[in-house]
């Protein structure tokens, strides 16, 4: 191992595996120019050893098949929660009511409309049955031809009997 100044591959190495004593005493001989470099890997030697006289965890000899058992009923318990019918059901349920409530806006509009309309055409026939009949334009011509000035005194007259 020859450990470049500016390279953290040497304390990979160390971080990643136990170094025999000849490895140690190469990497250090290799660093003996950066004191900074030198404190960093007594320290990663001083982790590693007390990292090695930690006792070792004891594993049940029924861990593997506890572990698996676990993954299982997790597994399952997630396959009922992820597909429950109330979570299918409420989605629709708002979208029926939804449409349904477009609906019967839509509904309710166009029967304004058509209430409009037929006050509309209401109107136009109460319009045309106000005006004169045919039969009273048939003497149209006699009627006009009558043709009545106002008299100076017709105003006089008309003039005293509003007073």
């Amino acid at each position: 191992m020859n450990p470049a100044p500016d390279s953290n591959d040497w304390l990979d190495e160390v971080a990643r595996r136990r170094l025999t004593a000849a490895e140690a005493e190469s990497l250090r001989r290799d660093l003996a120019q950066s004191p900074r470099e030198q404190a960093r890997l007594a320290e990663e030697l001083a982790l590693n050893r007390l990292m090695d006289e930690l006792p070792k965890p004891a594993a049940s000899s029924n861990f593997a098949s506890r572990v698996v058992a676990a993954i299982e009923a997790e597994s399952a318990k997630s396959e009922r929660v992820a597909h429950p019918w109330s979570r299918m059901l409420w989605p629709r349920l708002a979208w029926a009511f939804a449409v349904l409530t477009l609906g019967l806006v839509g509904w309710w509009q166009m029967q304004g409309v058509a209430r409009a309309r037929l006050a509309a055409s209401v109107a136009e026939v109460s319009r045309a049955a106000a005006v004169p009949g045919v039969e009273v334009l048939q003497d149209f011509d006699a009627i006009r031809s009558f043709q009545t000035t106002a008299q100076p005194g017709d105003v006089a007259l008309l003039a005293a009997l509003t007073e």
